[in-house]
């Protein structure tokens, strides 16, 4: 599937996903929205369907009002058709009517089992995002961001920036890609799109890591930038 171009076509795409657990109260739960903001104010975005980190920067884009940037990844239809107890039918329907474009069934249609239906439609966000992926890791062995992560490999995305809790790991690194602890300057060297997100202050105990190809990557991994 090939998403709604952006509306500021000079800008590259950055698609954002992350935990459905991702926790609704205390430090870290205002951090997707905080990030989707300021990434919504630099340059076209993608995000999720799901409750969890996705639901928050839907609501925060929403609320704050840069929707006109905002395209939505859908695993449902319209009215929460083939939707699920993990859908955020509510956040997701209040962007489409400030404006925000979606892509509705973005897993394949109503025939589609639900599971593979939300795998598909998490290979597809993390094909979405030419700029990079962010993520929002909660718990360690996320298939969803795994498949997001690896989608966004083959697509040739610069690289992936996880936002992880204490006690969360990130997917393993695809093949030819490296994880490391990310810096602005790293950030900005590999992919100026995801340089925003490292600009919004990271509660205590939450690890900012960078997923990018070994051989692009490799040369930049020094004290100076780490």
């Amino acid at each position: 599937m090939v998403l709604p171009p952006p509306a500021t076509s000079s800008r590259v795409r950055v698609a954002l996903g992350g935990s459905r657990v991702w926790p609704a109260s205390g430090p870290a739960s205002s951090l997707p929205g905080a990030v989707a903001l300021a990434l919504a104010r630099s340059g076209p975005l993608a995000v999720g369907c799901c409750v969890g980190a996705c639901a928050s920067a839907l609501s925060a884009v929403v609320v704050l009002g840069s929707v006109r940037r905002l395209c939505v990844v859908a695993a449902f239809g319209p009215g929460g058709a083939g939707s699920c107890s993990l859908s955020a039918v509510g956040p997701v329907a209040a962007a489409v009517r400030a404006g925000a474009s979606v892509a509705w069934w973005a897993g394949g249609g109503p025939a589609v089992p639900l599971s593979a239906r939300l795998a598909r439609r998490a290979a597809v966000l993390g094909a979405s995002g030419a700029g990079g992926l962010v993520a929002f890791v909660a718990v360690s062995g996320s298939r969803g961001l795994a498949l997001e992560l690896a989608a966004a490999a083959r697509a040739d995305a610069p690289a992936a920036l996880a936002f992880c809790l204490p006690a969360a790991t990130p997917p393993a690194a695809p093949r030819g890609w490296v994880w490391s602890p990310a810096s602005p300057a790293l950030v900005a060297a590999l992919a100026p799109a995801l340089s925003p997100a490292m600009g919004v202050p990271l509660p205590a105990g939450v690890r900012a890591l960078m997923c990018a190809p070994v051989a692009v990557a490799m040369p930049l991994f020094s004290p100076r930038n780490l």
